[in-house]
């Protein structure tokens, strides 16, 4: 018989200080009780963009309640957005997540999923430790924002200014001014986007017009007081290795931006947990995409190929298979399979390995 399903738009959870975060839910249409997948995200949880990357539909359909979560401060939640901050992001996704638990629909084992900023927040919550979060699987992300706005000790002053004009644009779709002034100032903020490198080169910095004039993401003069990694940013840093006890699938590309950091936070909480569950039970996909939620073939002009395209080698199917095992306890192989696979470009294959670094690496001094 056809599954049905149920999806219930902006379901309030209330987080330990009174604030009111809002989530759309995606269940089978019935009296059962399923395993959840989590997903936090700042980007507005009505666009559609990230169905690509974790279809709730063919998920619930496998047989699960799929949660999608406004951060603070985001859309239809309460708040005040202030992005990456750790101890924020850790308490929401802890609340949440043990909201979630006690729920009619629940059978008490929460997952979470989803790249970039959505991965952040499963790490904050993972750090915190909710006793039913059993797995994550956290993509294309570092531990910090020492990872996503710096490097080599450096502000990415284009990378911090064009996040701050998206950022904006959902702060005036929270706030609409009168329907004249929104589609002056969105025109503006598109106009900045698509020309980032002279809008980064705007002087003084601390006086950049279109944030200025607008109130809008308050939050990046604060980074530019800050232009070196000082004791501000620690506040930013999400991740903890040591405090992380559950599994993780950890997905990345090598046209990520974020590759090197997605990698050292596989290997930083193999080597690094205090749980020896979760130390043995990290594994790692590094394809050959960019950051970007469609993870298709095609990266600028190149293509790499039918096969290595995320909906190809079937990425929803592989994390599926993920929770399964951990959720579900299905014992589907997962587990027994190599810890890490990677594309090969040039020779445009997947391959299997046990180990990142490869162990015979040959190391070339420069």
């Amino acid at each position: 018989m056809e599954q049905k399903i149920k999806i219930e738009i902006n379901v309030s959870t209330t987080m330990r200080d009174g604030v009111v975060l809002r989530s759309d839910i995606f269940r089978p249409d019935s009296s059962g009780k399923y395993p959840t997948l989590l997903i936090r995200m700042p980007y507005n949880k009505t666009l559609p963009r990230y169905h690509n990357y974790f279809d709730p539909i063919r998920v619930v359909k496998n047989g699960y309640v799929v949660v999608w979560q406004d951060c603070r401060g985001i859309i239809t939640s309460e708040g005040e957005f202030q992005p990456f901050v750790s101890n924020i992001e850790a308490k929401d996704g802890y609340d949440t997540v043990e909201w979630i638990a006690e729920q009619p629909w629940s059978n008490g084992k929460v997952g979470m999923y989803g790249f970039s900023y959505h991965g952040s927040t499963q790490l904050a919550a993972a750090k915190e430790q909710p006793p039913h979060l059993v797995a994550i699987a956290p993509g294309m992300i570092g531990a910090g924002t020492r990872d996503a706005f710096f490097v080599g000790g450096v502000l990415q002053l284009e990378g911090a200014l064009l996040w701050a004009l998206h950022m904006g644009l959902l702060e005036l779709e929270k706030n609409p001014p009168p329907p004249e002034e929104l589609e002056r100032l969105v025109e503006k903020f598109f106009d900045a986007s698509d020309n980032i490198d002279k809008e980064a080169k705007y002087m003084p910095l601390k006086k950049y017009p279109i944030l200025k004039e607008t109130g809008l993401s308050k939050w990046y003069f604060e980074w530019l007081d800050h232009p070196d990694y000082d004791e501000y940013w620690k506040q930013f840093e999400w991740a903890s290795y040591e405090k992380t006890m559950v599994p993780a699938y950890h997905v990345t590309s090598w046209y990520d931006f974020l590759v090197s950091n997605t990698i050292r936070n596989y290997i930083g909480i193999k080597e690094k947990s205090a749980s020896g569950l979760a130390s043995k039970s990290q594994r790692l996909v590094i394809g050959p995409w960019i950051h970007h939620p469609d993870l298709s073939q095609m990266v600028g002009e190149i293509d790499f190929g039918l096969a290595s395209g995320a909906a190809v080698i079937n990425l929803i199917g592989i994390h599926l298979r993920w929770f399964d095992y951990w959720l579900k306890g299905i014992d589907n192989g997962i587990m027994n399979e190599p810890p890490v696979r990677i594309f090969i470009m040039g020779e445009n294959v997947w391959r299997d390995e046990y180990e990142w670094p490869l162990a015979r690496t040959k190391y070339t001094k420069y």
